[in-house]
């Protein structure tokens, strides 16, 4: 607790200290402004005294005049240099002007080099009688020149679209997306022409080609199998028989799972018989492990058998099919 109202101590005195900063530096901004504006009134009432002490000093020198030749002087050159920049933008506008109607000029002349072009052409293919093919050249060329309009106006719309309802960054996702798809399709398709110019040269392009067919099939009756057990799946919705057919499949993977278990201790590819463990662990021992068993249970029921893992006997029925630990109950 006491470190709680400790940490919040603190935080107060940190937003005090930066509320007094910002205050400060406030204060500190407007009396700087403020020094700055008597400043430059204290020059301004300077400079106006100044003119007068000067004005009242030049008529009783008598250098009146020299001072109005001066001020004079330097109005002129003021106007000298304002017509001078006068005369700078003017000159600038007239060169514009110049080099806007040597363009236009120019590109008149294309024009008419164009039309005088197209009168030779046309002439020619009148005598040479290619009028109707050049036309229809002439009328595919201006309908694909539409669409390429048609289609450049429909992206713009579908671009100013998209950023009005801010879906332009998902679009242009999309198109590097398809750009990324593409380039990966043409480097798999350089990957598949090397190997295939490899296996070529190594003799295995049958083996390849049989290994792709078995692999199809595969997947063909994957696909097959898939489908046969989607409408399965639909008549027993139909018939009211998923239920009973979803009970079904659970209780045989119960059953399933339980004679896993069970079946644990089991040995895979190999003889369920107590005869054949005794007599090869009979070989190592060069005794019989099983003997002081197989004389208290009915072994026509029980078979003993030995575990690799444990390195412990456990007995298996015949009958029920299960294994346990525990030597059987004495007949």
């Amino acid at each position: 607790m006491k470190r709680r109202l400790r940490a919040e101590e603190l935080e107060m005195e940190k937003a005090a200290i930066k509320i007094q900063l910002a205050w400060r530096r406030r204060d500190a901004k407007n009396l700087v402004k403020h020094m700055k504006l008597r400043r430059q009134r204290e020059e301004e009432e300077e400079n106006k005294a100044a003119l007068v002490i000067q004005l009242a000093y030049r008529r009783r020198k008598g250098k009146m005049a020299l001072h109005m030749k001066r001020r004079l002087k330097a109005e002129l050159e003021q106007q000298e240099r304002a017509a001078i920049l006068i005369q700078n933008s003017w000159r600038r506008r007239d060169a514009k002007m110049m080099v806007k109607n040597m363009k236009a000029r120019r590109l008149r002349e294309i024009e008419e080099e164009n039309r005088a072009a197209l009168t030779i052409q046309l002439a020619w293919r009148r005598r040479k009688g290619k009028m109707a093919l050049h036309m229809k050249r002439r009328l595919k060329a201006m309908e694909r020149e539409q669409r390429a309009k048609e289609k450049n106006a429909t992206y713009f719309l579908q671009y100013w679209f998209r950023k009005m309802l801010g879906t332009l960054h998902i679009h242009l996702h999309k198109i590097a997306k398809r750009f990324y798809d593409e380039w990966m399709y043409e480097l798999n398709s350089a990957a598949c022409y090397i190997q295939y110019i490899y296996r070529r040269h190594k003799g295995i392009v049958s083996y390849h080609i049989l290994r792709i067919a078995r692999k199809q099939a595969e997947e063909y009756q994957r696909e097959r199998e898939r489908a046969a057990t989607y409408i399965q799946y639909i008549y027993r919705k139909k018939t009211g028989k998923l239920a009973e057919h979803l009970k079904r499949q659970a209780r045989k993977r119960v059953q399933k799972r339980q004679r896993r278990l069970n079946e644990t201790m089991r040995f895979a590819n190999t003889e369920w018989k107590p005869d054949f463990w005794a007599e090869q662990l009979s070989n190592i021992v060069g005794e019989n492990i099983f003997e002081s068993h197989q004389q208290t249970y009915d072994t026509n029921i029980w078979e003993a058998c030995w575990d690799n893992d444990t390195s412990r006997i456990y007995f298996y029925n015949r009958i029920t099919q299960t294994s346990q630990w525990e030597e059987p109950s004495v007949i």
